[in-house]
C-alpha cells in the first residue's frame, strides 16, 4: 500500500477541510465507514480533566482494506488537547458473506495510540470550545458487473436482447462503496467482420468524502473487460491517467472492438472496476470547555 502517499496527502486534506463545511459525525456511504464512540470524547470537557477520543470502523467491502485515521482539535497547543494531527495505520479485516448475506466487519481504535489520555490546560478567556474530527484516508478498489447481450447481427430481432440498451439500478451488481456505477448506456453495431460496442458509463461519488489523488485532483481509474469475450477498449477521458470526477459525477465514454464468433447472440457478463484513495471526515462538533474557575 501507499502508505507514505497517503499521510501526506492527509495532512494537506486536513487543512483544505478545515476550511469547507462542517461534516457529520458518522458517514454510511460504504467503503469503511466511521463514527465516534459514545463519550469518547465526552459532551463536556473539564480543565485538567482527561479524556479519550475513540472510533469505530467498518468495513462494507469483502477484502482487507488498508489506510490511515488521523484525529485533530481546533485549539492552539499551547492549550493541551490534541499537539498535531495524530495518525494510525489501519488494516481492516473483510466483510463475511454467509447465504449471501454480508456481514460487515468493524473495528475500534481509540486514541492517543500511546494508552494515554488528552487534557486541556490554561485555558484564556475565550477559549470556550473545542471541535475534534476524525479523518479517514484509505485505497479502494471495486469491481461492479452488469449482464449485457451481445448479437452477431445487430439488425436481426431477437426477443430479449436488443442491441442497444440502458441498465441500472439491481442491473448493476456491486459492492457498497462511495463511488459507484449510477447507469450503464450501451450500443453495439457491425464492423466488418468484428462488432464494436460503445459504452456510456456514468460514474457518481457520495455527497460526504472525497476522491483525492497524487497530483492533487480526484481521480479514479478503470477499466473494463468482458469476462467471455475477447475485447478491448478505449475511454475519453482516458482511463490510463485517471479520470478526473466533476461535480461528484463524470460520464465515461468507451469502444471496444469485440469478436462473438458464429454464435447468433449470447449473454455476457461486463466487468468494470474502480480504483482511488478515498477521504472522509466526521466531526464532534462544537464541545463546551469548562475552566476550573468558571460556575458549574
Amino acid at each position: 500500500m501507499r502508505y507514505l502517499s497517503i499521510l501526506s496527502i492527509i495532512l494537506v486534506a486536513i487543512f483544505v477541510s478545515s476550511c469547507m463545511g462542517g461534516p457529520g459525525q458518522e458517514t454510511n456511504i460504504g467503503g469503511i465507514d466511521m463514527k465516534f464512540l459514545e463519550n469518547q470524547p465526552t459532551n463536556l470537557i473539564r480543565e485538567d480533566a482527561n479524556f479519550l477520543v475513540g472510533v469505530e470502523l467498518t468495513n462494507n467491502i469483502p477484502k482487507y482494506l488498508d489506510g490511515s485515521l488521523c484525529i485533530y482539535d481546533t485549539p492552539a497547543n499551547s492549550f493541551g488537547g490534541i499537539q498535531e494531527p495524530e495518525c494510525t495505520l489501519l488494516h481492516l479485516s473483510p466483510a463475511e458473506i454467509v447465504n449471501d448475506q454480508k456481514y460487515p466487519d468493524t473495528q475500534l481504535i481509540q486514541f492517543p495510540v500511546s494508552g494515554n489520555s488528552y487534557t486541556y490546560g490554561n485555558l484564556a478567556m475565550g477559549v470556550s470550545t473545542t471541535n475534534i474530527n476524525a479523518k479517514l484516508t484509505y485505497d479502494l478498489k471495486t469491481i461492479s458487473r452488469a449482464e449485457l447481450c451481445l448479437k452477431r447481427d445487430p439488425s436481426v430481432n431477437i426477443d430479449g436482447c436488443s442491441a442497444s440498451s440502458v441498465l441500472a439500478g439491481n442491473d448493476i451488481l456491486a459492492d457498497f462503496a462511495p463511488v459507484g456505477i449510477e447507469m450503464i448506456e450501451y450500443n453495439i453495431v457491425p464492423e466488418g467482420n468484428n462488432n464494436r460496442l460503445y459504452l456510456d458509463i456514468h460514474l457518481k461519488k457520495a455527497q460526504e468524502g472525497e476522491v483525492i489523488s497524487e497530483d492533487n485532483g480526484h481521480k479514479v481509474n478503470l477499466d473494463i473487460n468482458l469476462i467471455g469475450t475477447p475485447s478491448t477498449f478505449d475511454c475519453y477521458p482516458s482511463s490510463t491517467e485517471g479520470i478526473e470526477l466533476i461535480d461528484n459525477s463524470r460520464v465515461v465514454r468507451c469502444d471496444g472492438r469485440v469478436s462473438l464468433g458464429r454464435q447468433d447472440f449470447y449473454y455476457d457478463s461486463l466487468a468494470i472496476s474502480l480504483d482511488y484513495t478515498y477521504s472522509t471526515t466526521i466531526s464532534t462538533g462544537a464541545i463546551p470547555l469548562k475552566r476550573k474557575n468558571e460556575k458549574i
